[in-house]
């Protein structure tokens, strides 16, 4: 018998194409642009006067996303040529907006403080960081118990309270430089700096909240009982004494790479909080040294001689020293890789 060969189709329910969001594409293109503009400002190739064109022109992005909501929802690739639109008109109003006027001077003042010793016992000192670099050192030759000089923008209060137990706050105001309106934000020019020195003759308590702009406090040679650093927007780089007592500190939030250093004879316990950015951790060779690691998103570089039980590494001699020579360093998320020297 013959068979009938069957040339009817076999039916296929037609595929439904993929959906993706035009609008997951948009914020993915834009944030690749914050990086990419933070990473010019870390290079130095954007200085405050492109972010203050930025401050001002930032509505653009808001407009942006609106109209591609309206026209290019479900159409990644309107909304990839919109995304990609608007990052390259920002960035050149970003490059040539200095040059067009976009970019408003803010009035840049100097001033210098002193406080003498006076019969001070032990101080604490508070720094509310402003604009611009920061740097915290030791007084030589010098029979002040603090100095700074600084160049800033917007408001300076400095007060001094206390005998024995001297306080001393120097704090930046603001108020007056971001110049919140429909047009944007204001944000100050650049060559601002605050110098601090502090006396090595008393013991202090320092605490710094970080602005914008680098951080070093090199407090080799002075007598720390203990310091707090708060975020701010920059590389940190701390040096911290060597100590006849055992001191805290701790360090919160941050965007920035962070170096701290410890010296020979150092003795202390390290908590570290959040923050964007790489930490490296440079101790003495034979420093008796914890480091606890807590979540966080990076490497762990750790001394391959450093004994590991679980998340915590234990340098050869922790062991042997006694709690009150030891390095503790307790370091909880964060993103970026933890370096240990």
């Amino acid at each position: 018998m013959q068979k009938v060969k069957n040339d009817t189709p076999m039916f296929h329910p037609p595929q439904q194409p993929e959906r993706r969001s035009g609008g997951s594409m948009m914020w993915a293109i834009l944030l690749i642009g914050v990086g990419v503009v933070w990473l010019l400002v870390q290079i130095g190739l954007l200085t405050g006067a492109n972010l203050a064109v930025l401050a001002r022109i930032w509505p653009l992005i808001l407009i942006a996303a609106g109209v591609n909501l309206l026209v290019a929802r479900d159409n990644p690739g309107i909304s990839r040529i919109i995304a990609i639109a608007t990052l390259v008109i920002v960035l050149a109003l970003m490059v040539v907006g200095p040059a067009i006027g976009l970019a408003p001077n803010v009035a840049r003042h100097t001033a210098e403080y002193t406080t003498e010793i006076d019969g001070a016992e032990s101080a604490r000192i508070s720094i509310d960081g402003g604009f611009g670099p920061l740097t915290v050192t030791a007084l030589t030759d010098s029979t002040a118990l603090f100095t700074a000089d600084t160049a800033y923008v917007g408001e300076l209060d400095y007060n001094v309270s206390g005998e024995s137990t001297r306080s001393i706050s120097l704090g930046f105001r603001s108020e007056n430089v971001f110049n919140f309106n429909f047009l944007g934000v204001t944000i100050p020019n650049d060559n601002l700096y605050t110098n601090v020195a502090l006396s090595p003759e008393v013991p202090f308590d320092i605490h710094v909240t970080g602005g914008f702009g680098d951080t070093t406090l090199d407090l080799t040679g002075l007598q720390l009982s203990s310091l707090t650093l708060d975020g701010g927007f920059g590389g940190h780089e701390i040096i911290l004494p060597a100590s006849d007592t055992r001191y805290s500190v701790d360090i919160s939030g941050g965007f920035g790479d962070a170096r701290v250093t410890a010296l020979d004879g150092a003795a202390f316990t390290l908590t570290l909080n959040g923050g964007f950015g790489q930490l490296t951790l440079d101790v003495p060779n034979d420093a008796p040294a914890h480091v606890s690691v807590d979540g966080g998103f990076g490497d762990n570089n750790i001394p391959s001689d450093w004994n590991r039980r679980g998340d915590d590494y234990y340098s050869p001699t922790y062991n042997e020293a006694s709690a009150d020579d030891r390095i503790d360093v307790q370091i909880s998320g964060g993103f970026g890789s933890v370096n240990v020297r």
